[in-house]
Parts: C-alpha cells; structure tokens; sequence
C-alpha cells in the first residue's frame, strides 16, 4: 500500500502494526536508528540493553521491527506514512534478509558495495505438530486441498521468494510442540 504527500509516493506502514515501531516519540531525535526484520523484535531489548551498557552515550534508540521489504521501500522513497505520521528517519543499521535489497541500495547510490556485509544465513525449515497428523512428508504433501498452510507476503518478506521458489532446499521436521 502506498500513499501520495507532496507530489511523492510514500509506503503506508499498516495501522495495526505500531508494536513495530519501538520508541517512535523519539524518532526524530534519535541518537541510533535500525530497521532490523520483523522476526528479529524478540532479541530486541536483551541486545540494545547490552549495546547501551557498552556506549552509554547512546540514550535514544528508534528501531523498526517491520518486514525488511516494507522497510526498503521506506528508505528508497525517503519515509513512510503511519496512521496521521509522516516518518522520515533514515536508518543507520539496515538488517536485509537478501542480498537484492543491498544491490538496490547500491544501485540507487544510498550505499556503496564495501557498506554492507553478511551477517547470517537461513535454513527455511517446515514446521508441522509433533504427530504430524496431516501426514506432511513432501513438499507435494502442501497441495492437498485439506491442507492448510500460512506463508509470509512476497510484497514485504523477501523470505517469501525463497519458500515460492521451487528450487528451493527444503527441510521437514515433526519437533513443533503445541501450545
């Protein structure tokens, strides 16, 4: 979703996604901003407690734990609209699950090749109960019409492409407990 302010066209960060924008009082003023993927939100606090207690001078943090896609389009159009906000920091830690999202960084000059580097890799694992009742044991398994799968949106989870890609590696376990 997009809206237009000004004669340019912003992302429009949903409503009902404001427990993603931590400390957004002091965006404007914020002596750290970071945009880290949206499943990063729960090593959040534990890591910036840390970071705080090595660089004390560092008192306010505005981070965003929204989906890196959603967060891209943020920095190429130069801010974001959130309910009646208009946020327009510019993050100075950027955490991308892709390597395109860096090259298209670069290639609109926001960074150089030598600013980004890989800090991590993902295995893509499909998760089903303990007894897997469903009897999930391929990938053709998920194409059964009483099968019902959740998949992130491509638009904003770049994790999303690897999952639809069907050359994807894709690993199975039956170690998910419930509750």
């Amino acid at each position: 979703m997009v809206a237009k302010e000004k004669d340019r066209v912003y992302p429009v960060i949903p409503s009902d996604r404001g427990d993603d924008l931590h400390n957004l009082e002091c965006a404007d003023s914020a002596d750290l901003v970071l945009f880290v993927a949206g499943n990063q939100f729960m090593v959040m606090e534990e890591l910036l407690t840390v970071f705080q207690n090595q660089y004390p001078g560092i008192k306010k943090i505005f981070y965003e734990t929204l989906p890196p896609g959603l967060e891209l389009k943020q920095i190429l159009a130069g801010g974001a609209l959130f309910r009646d906000d208009f946020i327009d920091v510019r993050p100075d830690v950027y955490a991308s699950v892709s390597e395109a999202a860096m090259k298209q960084l670069e290639q609109n000059d926001l960074i150089s090749g030598e600013d980004y580097f890989l800090y991590l890799h993902n295995r893509i694992v499909l998760m089903v109960p303990e007894t897997n009742p469903a009897q999930i044991n391929s990938i053709q398994d998920l194409a059964r019409s009483e099968v019902r799968i959740s998949q992130p949106n491509p638009e904003y989870e770049d994790i999303a492409f690897h999952i639809l890609e069907p050359s994807s590696q894709w690993f199975i376990t039956g170690k998910l407990r419930s509750g």
